[in-house]
């Protein structure tokens, strides 16, 4: 799958979450690996 796929098919996925809990976790935790080096989690 290409980047632009993979990104147009999170949109999806996120635009039908309605649970702010869950969309909070998602959100924390790619706000995280946006700062992490390669390879951390």
């Amino acid at each position: 799958m290409r980047t632009i796929e993979l990104k147009t098919d999170l949109h999806k996925i996120l635009d039908r979450i309605d649970n702010e809990q869950l969309l909070r976790t998602i959100y924390d935790f790619l706000k995280q690996r946006e700062h992490a080096q390669e390879g951390q989690i």
